[in-house]
């Protein structure tokens, strides 16, 4: 869409929501690496031991950053209907 979507691409690049969109997208990417390497740890450590249940502070802790993570998707689709009818062109 971007090289040969009937806008073109210098429409994408002088919009400020589209480079928004595009950042918030790369932070989500960075908020979900931490419960990622959570949950993996979580899975070796009942592979180990099938009775081991996570403390509730570092299950209050993964779901903050999961719960941060869905409130900028949000964020990517009111940036993308921003985009989408050109405002900040």
């Amino acid at each position: 869409r971007f090289a040969f979507g009937a806008k073109g691409g210098f429409f994408y690049m002088i919009n400020l929501w589209f480079h928004a969109k595009v950042a918030l997208f790369i932070l989500i990417g960075l908020c979900s690496i931490k419960p990622t390497l959570t949950y993996l740890r979580w899975r070796d450590a009942i592979r180990r031991d099938p009775a081991f249940l996570p403390t509730p502070q570092a299950i209050a802790q993964t779901r903050r950053w999961v719960m941060w993570a869905a409130h900028l998707l949000i964020a990517i689709a009111l940036c993308a209907t921003l985009v989408a009818r050109g405002i900040g062109a």
